[in-house]
């Protein structure tokens, strides 16, 4: 029970503190470190994601106002987005793809995806997913232009972190330690706060057309957490990592139909 002298976890953590924490957690950037658990932080995913966002955002406009063509700016804001996050989330796609399909056991799944080797399946994965990301990304900076394009991914990297503490409120973990195990269980509240506050940064996508990025993050939840719980009795880091890649090419998959 708490004391009358405690202050409650909610109220003893700033805002800005939490956002620190969740930047600190999420990104490389040198942000100062602060004490707030990530579980507390974790309402701000959406906005370390709009900083992400951002910052390719600007490799891209800049890169189509110094003439370079679409598909060449759309590669360096991809190369932007991965230095900024140390390819956080591409390590755990990687992963999971090997630890899910080259295992005949949660434990043997979980083993591999420790191993700091790729096998062919992170590859492959690797490689198809970002290059799907990138030529998408072209696309819409083509017919849209530099600014445009970098909102789509403000709205894009916001939208596909804020399902993540859906999925880690929801999902039971794999295993005693690791990454999803030290992060903690978001509250309701909480995870609820981040969708909420996702969905409305994605309106910034021209023509309201970002509002599809949080429903198509929330099918990618659905669909690798089932496989999470099929092949390791729960997620882990790696399936968080993999939820938002996954998150991204899906999302620009429902926004090239829309632009169509």
């Amino acid at each position: 029970m708490t004391s009358k002298t405690e202050i409650p976890e909610s109220d003893a953590t700033s805002y800005f503190d939490a956002l620190l924490s969740a930047c600190g957690f999420l990104t490389r950037l040198p942000v100062p470190f602060r004490n707030v658990p990530i579980r507390t932080a974790a309402w701000a995913f959406p906005v370390v994601g709009v900083v992400v966002g951002a910052i390719a955002g600007a490799v891209l406009w800049g890169g189509l106002a110094i003439g370079l063509p679409p598909l060449a700016a759309s590669i360096l804001a991809f190369i932007a987005s991965a230095m900024v996050t140390g390819a956080l989330h591409e390590d755990g796609l990687a992963d999971c793809a090997d630890g899910f399909w080259g295992g005949a056991t949660p434990e043997r799944r979980l083993e591999i995806m420790r191993d700091s080797r790729s096998g062919a399946y992170a590859v492959l994965a690797l490689v198809l997913v970002s290059g799907l990301k990138i030529v998408l990304l072209a696309s819409v900076a083509a017919q849209w232009g530099g600014l445009a394009g970098a909102t789509v991914l403000m709205g894009l990297h916001a939208a596909s972190r804020s399902v993540l503490p859906i999925a880690m409120n929801w999902l039971p973990r794999a295993g005693t330690s690791g990454l999803a195990v030290m992060a903690g269980r978001p509250s309701p509240t909480t995870a609820c706060f981040s969708l909420g506050l996702g969905a409305a940064i994605s309106l910034i996508v021209p023509g309201w057309m970002g509002i599809a990025f949080v429903p198509a993050g929330l099918a990618v939840v659905l669909a690798v957490g089932y496989l999470a719980k099929a092949k390791l009795n729960g997620i882990n880091g790696d399936s968080l990592g993999a939820m938002e890649q996954m998150a991204e090419v899906v999302g620009l998959l429902v926004l090239a139909v829309l632009m169509s």
